[in-house]
């Protein structure tokens, strides 16, 4: 039954409904006596009914009080509650307040709970609201962590930055305590490792089935128990309880997989925010391979794989200028392939392409880790050498010719042989003031190996005018 409203307050009007009903109590209070067989001479007087009635007011005015000590406490702290949460999510809604996760410190330090005094209406009240609020909580955490998410991914283009950032975030999520980005790589036609953390040989991951599965079906799959999946614990490496294997994807392609162990079960809040990190790290992923792949044309040559010109003569300027302040050596050989326009002539430019290629493959194979070799232009290089004295230079330079000239290039069942001739400057064997006049130099020294005969090499101190340093 509802009853009718009186005023604009609901304490107000149970207070008006207690004295009315305490007045009717006390008005019918003499007539009840009469049924019990109370004389009605002595009850039905003036003095009696006006105490009764004093007596009917005081009970329903007691019974307000009572209410109103025991219920109106309870409704007061709903209210402040409610207030402070409104209050905090008007703060959530500057970028500051979003930083400083008030809403999680307000339901942390109890400032926005109820707390729940009875198992009636109104303390079912005050757990609906309490659930309101940890669910708002956790709709604003999940809210924080795809904004800090955003925030990461947007602030950088590298992979390797890129996976620190999203593994920094799973584990202050307790997502996973080791993670391994797996993506294609359109030259090798495999897949490779871009990143990993936490997880011991991650290189071995790309030729699971599970996570080839991800990469050409998009089927999700979660390993319990692996058996062949090691992450690092604090004190010692211990097998995660859990491995899940999810496709990365972007605009429906498939280009990659997020490999994530963790040794405990995620609940539903954590699997809400794996979710949006899933769909975000497409577009990111995406990103960062499109920049890796616009810094490699960049830099290096179409053709070899090797630096170009513009980026290694970059890097020459960076070496000796930290050669000049670290006072070390550093070395510089300028190599060009003997009679290649005849070879170009004779056999077509892919049979050039392919000894300018196989040029390279040797080089490599004598040069350090560290070493940059340069494809300065058609048929001629650059190779830096840093830290490396002039005679070891010199060296390197004539195992790179035998190597050149002991190796043939097939074409068909025709046996091509390839010379090179080699120029090798140095500083500070050389009295030269900057890169510019150590290339010179190499450069001279090249023209003199051709022009003695090809198939050399000659040390650009014995040129005729070079200023060797003194000591």
């Amino acid at each position: 039954m509802k009853i009718p409203r009186l005023s604009n307050s609901i304490l107000r009007d149970q207070f008006i409904w207690m004295m009315i009903t305490g007045f009717l109590a006390g008005l019918i209070f003499p007539f009840f006596i009469v049924l019990l067989g109370i004389p009605q001479e002595k009850v039905m007087t003036p003095l009696f009914f006006g105490a009764s009635i004093m007596a009917g007011l005081a009970m329903g005015l007691l019974n307000f009080g009572l209410v109103h000590f025991v219920t109106r406490p309870t409704l007061k702290e709903l209210g402040e509650k409610m207030d402070t949460v409104r209050k905090r999510l008007d703060e959530q809604m500057t970028s500051e307040a979003s930083k400083s996760k008030k809403m999680d410190t307000c339901l942390e330090a109890q400032e926005c709970v109820v707390h729940i005094r009875s198992r009636d209406e109104l303390g079912q009240v005050a757990g609906a609201f309490n659930k309101l609020v940890q669910t708002l909580r956790e709709s604003l955490e999940i809210q924080h962590s795809y904004q800090r998410f955003s925030a990461a991914v947007n602030s950088t283009l590298e992979l390797k930055a890129l996976g620190e950032e999203v593994m920094d975030i799973l584990r202050d999520y307790q997502l996973a305590n080791g993670m391994a980005i797996i993506v294609y790589d359109n030259q090798q036609d495999a897949l490779k490792t871009v990143y990993a953390s936490g997880i011991n040989h991650p290189e071995w991951l790309v030729n699971k089935v599970q996570v080839i599965e991800a990469v050409e079906k998009g089927r999700s799959e979660s390993i319990e128990l692996p058996l062949d999946v090691e992450v690092d614990a604090v004190l010692a490496t211990v097998q995660p309880r859990f491995v899940d294997i999810l496709p990365i994807e972007f605009k429906g392609m498939r280009i990659g997989a997020l490999v994530l162990a963790r040794l405990q079960p995620l609940e539903k809040k954590q699997q809400i925010i794996l979710s949006l990190l899933q769909k975000g790290l497409g577009l990111a992923i995406r990103n960062a391979l499109t920049h890796e792949e616009i810094q490699r044309i960049a830099v290096l040559d179409g053709l070899t794989g090797i630096y170009n010109r513009r980026f290694g003569m970059q890097r020459l300027h960076e070496e000796f200028g930290r050669a000049q302040r670290s006072k070390t050596p550093l070395a510089l050989i300028m190599l060009d392939i003997d009679h290649f326009k005849s070879i170009n002539d004779t056999y077509g430019h892919p049979v050039g392409d392919r000894a300018i290629k196989l040029v390279v493959k040797l080089g490599k194979t004598v040069l350090r880790e560290g070493d940059i070799l340069v494809r300065y232009g058609g048929e001629e290089f650059m190779i830096v050498l840093p830290g490396a004295a002039i005679d070891d230079a010199v060296k390197v330079a004539e195992r790179l010719r035998h190597k050149v000239t002991e190796t043939l290039l097939l074409h068909g069942d025709q046996q091509i042989h390839l010379t090179v001739s080699l120029g090798v400057a140095g500083y500070p064997a050389l009295e030269v003031a900057d890169e510019d006049a150590l290339i010179a130099l190499a450069d001279e020294a090249l023209y003199k190996a051709k022009e003695s005969g090809r198939n050399r090499v000659v040390d650009a101190r014995y040129l005729e005018g070079a200023q060797a340093a003194t000591s």
